[in-house]
């Protein structure tokens, strides 16, 4: 998994009572490690009805374009994901869903999941490694730009 820079972290919709522990506990370390890499990140963790239809009224949509989003990387409540990779893919962004940070009511997801058209399904190893490596080329490309405008100011 190659992310860009811009890959935007969405958790969508609250655990639930009877929520898998290990789902939420990887949710959170995909969170911690956006903001490390200072990667943009958006916890919609909140009030289910926020999450149902996420791009619904254009907010969402509007911070993404903020942020120049291309790429997304979904997990939280199953059905709330599902809803996202559609209306993502629908709009034009590239999708992954990390399937071991996504919950339904005391399960972790399973191969019937509703993104299964809409997006590509990682895992949540992939997906932080995919975060370090995203921002390490960010910097990297950021300092050969510098090398170069000195040099050429050199000359």
């Amino acid at each position: 998994m190659r992310l860009p820079a811009d890959a935007t972290l969405l958790v969508l919709g609250p655990p639930g009572e009877n929520a898998d522990a290990d789902a939420e506990a990887m949710a959170a370390r995909l969170i911690e490690a956006w903001r490390r890499e200072g990667l943009p990140a958006i916890d919609m963790r909140g009030d289910p009805d926020d999450v149902a239809e996420a791009f619904a009224g254009g907010q969402l949509e509007e911070r993404l374009d903020d942020f120049g989003a291309t790429t997304l990387v979904l997990c939280g409540r199953e059905a709330a994901v599902g809803a996202c990779a559609r209306d993502a893919a629908a709009r034009g962004f590239h999708a992954f869903v990390v399937v071991d940070a996504c919950w339904r009511s005391g399960e972790t997801t399973t191969a019937t999941a509703p993104w299964r058209e809409d997006a590509i399904a990682v895992d949540g190893a992939t997906a932080l490694a995919a975060a370090a490596l995203a921002k390490a080329r960010q910097r990297r490309e950021a300092g050969r730009r510098r090398s170069l405008r000195i040099s050429e100011a050199d000359d």
